[in-house]
């Protein structure tokens, strides 16, 4: 119908003539803002189409597309709300195997131009004591101990003091020791307890850690598989422990240390006796304990892992310990 024919069904009144001339009312009010903001979308695909509500190209208004939303369905739009929902890009977790550390090295910046969310540059189980032990700063990659070196002799230069992490990693833990009943006893609180006793830690992770907090569930949880007569993870982000208990994974946890406090350019303090400021007081110290520091470490966790082992397999003689072991790993193969 055309205007006229419009005003002549809203002159008969009624029901009929109150939706006409609520409808045209909708199209003097709101028609040139629908024509300019609202996409035209096919209906297929919308479910409706606020253009509906204009004339079409012959200056026709069709009463029944503007009221019939959907089939069988009698409407009228008064408010339209666009709702975005966020898509989470996919992502996966990509494994490539390399002949030595230092090939992998080499490849680590190529990898960074796909903007990683996080990746490990080496492989744990590729590494040897003797990788480690050549780096003065105690760590695998030549390139980036060089780096390390030179930033800690910049900022000694200075007057200034570093920071840093170091990680710890335990081999061939049984499953089962800790507990996943008594606050107490829970391996993971007790190593992070050992740890954080250290001077100048502030931080502890166990896994994935904290850049496994932004992930979801399915991104985090380790798989179960079976394989070769034996049951297994098919990652480690938990760090080898579930619930306060060894889950046979090696245990794996990464510890961030503080720049130590005594430094050759001393920060403002306050003298306790007279209220005013002054320096604090120098005493020798080093730049970065970050290498002897991941020592220390090492120590404590084999303390603590030594401690629940005992706790679990007992005995009085080693022995007796080992027996009970056996028979404990023999128990769990069944």
């Amino acid at each position: 119908m055309d205007d006229d024919e419009l005003d002549a069904q809203i002159a008969h009144g009624g029901s009929a003539g109150w939706v006409y001339s609520q409808l045209k009312a909708l199209r003097v009010q709101y028609g040139k803002l629908i024509d300019e903001r609202y996409p035209r979308i096919p209906r297929r695909v919308s479910g409706y189409n606020l253009n509906h509500l204009l004339p079409n190209k012959d200056g026709r208004f069709n009463i029944a597309r503007a009221l019939v939303g959907s089939e069988s369905t009698c409407v009228t739009i008064l408010e339209a709300k666009v709702q975005l929902v966020y898509s989470y890009p996919q992502r996966v977790l990509l494994v490539l195997g390399y002949p030595s550390v230092y090939e992998a090295a080499d490849h680590v910046p190529e990898l960074l131009q796909y903007k990683p969310i996080g990746f490990e540059g080496i492989d744990p189980d590729l590494l040897t004591e003797e990788d480690i032990e050549l780096s003065p700063v105690r760590c695998p990659d030549p390139e980036a101990s060089k780096r390390m070196v030179a930033a800690i002799d910049e900022v000694g230069e200075a007057g200034d003091t570093l920071g840093g992490t170091f990680r710890v990693i335990a081999r061939g833990v049984p499953p089962g020791l800790g507990s996943y009943v008594h606050w107490d006893r829970k391996l993971d609180g007790k190593l992070a307890q050992a740890v954080m006793s250290i001077n100048a830690i502030k931080g502890v992770e166990f896994g994935a850690g904290f850049e496994g907090a932004s992930r979801r569930g399915s991104e985090f949880h380790d798989q179960i598989d079976y394989e070769e007569g034996r049951f297994r993870h098919l990652t480690n982000r938990a760090g080898g422990i579930t619930g306060g208990v060894t889950n046979g994974e090696p245990i794996d946890l990464r510890v961030a240390i503080k720049p130590i406090s005594t430094m050759k350019k001393p920060m403002q303090s306050i003298d306790l006796r007279t209220k005013e400021k002054t320096e604090a007081h120098y005493e020798r110290s080093d730049v970065c304990v970050v290498p002897a520091a991941g020592v220390i470490g090492e120590a404590v966790v084999a303390l603590t892992l030594a401690d629940a082992f005992l706790e679990k397999f007992g005995g009085d003689s080693m022995p007796e310990l080992e027996r009970n072991y056996r028979a404990y790993v023999e128990s769990i193969a069944q």
